[in-house]
């Protein structure tokens, strides 16, 4: 029979923190976090941005979506140190009053939604 190949993991990193550097909505903000921090998680429990949602989790849909570097990411699934340094931007309105996702579009400007 053939010999079997398994793939060894160091667990060195495990538990280690980084500080990662965000531009977030045009602020510079960083934090300290643990290596495996979502950017979803960094975003929403280290930085108290709460308006972008955690939905499924697994990046089906879209509720985490956030744009780096003018790219859309499901922030769900990427690690918040792969990021340091990118300029994030979120669905928060009072950081981004120009930009209105497809969906708004028909809403008028002056319609108050409810948050959730």
């Amino acid at each position: 029979m053939g010999r079997r190949r398994f793939l060894v993991v160091s667990t060195a990193a495990v538990g280690t923190t980084s500080t990662v550097g965000l531009t977030v909505n045009g602020e510079r903000r960083s934090a300290a976090v643990d290596n495996r921090t979502s950017l979803l998680d960094l975003l929403r429990e280290h930085l108290g941005l709460p308006g972008t949602k955690k939905g499924c989790d697994q990046g089906a849909c879209g509720a985490c979506t956030v744009l780096v570097d003018d790219r859309r990411v499901n922030s769900c699934l990427t690690f918040a140190v792969m990021h340091d340094g990118a300029r994030v931007t979120t669905c928060a309105v009072p950081a981004c009053p120009a930009w209105r996702p497809p969906v708004n579009a028909d809403v008028p400007e002056r319609a108050v939604l409810p948050a959730g």
